[in-house]
């Protein structure tokens, strides 16, 4: 299989520098940004939200480290300021003691007696000459040792800073990645709202019903309006039979008795 991967791989780069030449690699190294680039867009919002809160508890063990990192050096730290303690209280008994056998034999005896024991005068020179190695040599270790605790407590505040940055980094972090979550769920519940629609056909279909109904009654009242004015009721108010025009002529010319041809007479 990794050789199968392998081949492929020369094939595309032999074309990519037959098609290409000397910018074949540009051209592959901006394809293969542009395709990465694609890809990490398709990503689903949430995904990336998950794998940011993992990263965050993945923070946790690092800074557990460190913390136990700090306790040791702290402890180690704490040892050595005992040890250069310890270096400062025999140095300083050490130069009293050489100072003490400095002045004795600054006095010229050939004999000297320390706790009951006499020593000649050379068997202290010769130890006075080994006390002063020995002090020349520890005061060069402790000055040594005084630059590594300083190098080291400077060590030791730097990784503290550190720490620190890192759990306030942490906790701000936490508070942004919550925030987004919730912004997310705010722009998914719009996109919900959105998308979700209430069937309403039913009642539409409802009220086109109630309006043809409506209509209908309405129609048919109309008609049954129209069917009663043409019907001919008796005129029951208006009773008597029509005068008869025979009548009628008579009585007219009964109340004028003069004849129309002598009224010019008189």
């Amino acid at each position: 299989m990794i050789r199968k991967v392998l081949t492929t791989a020369a094939v595309v780069v032999a074309l990519g520098t037959l098609f290409f030449g000397r910018d074949a690699w540009s051209y592959l190294s901006t394809i293969v940004s542009d395709v990465r680039q694609q890809v990490r867009q398709q990503v689903p919002t949430e995904f990336e939200l998950r794998r940011a809160r993992k990263m965050l508890a993945d923070l946790e063990p690092v800074i557990r480290e460190n913390r136990r990192r700090i306790a040791q050096e702290q402890v180690r730290l704490e040892q050595l300021v005992q040890r250069i303690a310890r270096l400062e209280q025999k140095l300083r008994q050490g130069q009293a003691e050489i100072l003490m056998l400095r002045d004795d034999l600054a006095q010229g005896k050939p004999h000297y007696t320390y706790a009951g024991r006499t020593y000649s005068a050379q068997e202290v020179r010769e130890d006075l000459q080994r006390r002063f190695q020995r002090y020349k040599t520890n005061r060069s270790t402790l000055e040594h040792l005084r630059q590594v605790y300083r190098a080291r407590q400077k060590s030791l505040q730097g990784l503290q800073k550190q720490l620190q940055g890192m759990i306030a980094a942490r906790s701000q972090l936490r508070l942004e990645i919550e925030n987004l979550a919730a912004q997310l769920e705010m722009v998914r519940a719009a996109e919900t709202m959105n998308q979700f629609q209430i069937d309403d056909s039913h009642l539409s279909r409802l009220k086109t019903l109630v309006r043809e109904l409506q209509q209908r009654i309405e129609v048919a009242a109309r008609l049954a309006d129209q069917e009663n004015d043409a019907y001919e009721e008796i005129p029951v108010h208006q009773r008597g039979d029509a005068p008869d025009i025979v009548e009628e002529v008579t009585r007219y010319f009964q109340q004028d008795s003069t004849p129309a041809g002598q009224e010019g007479e008189g």
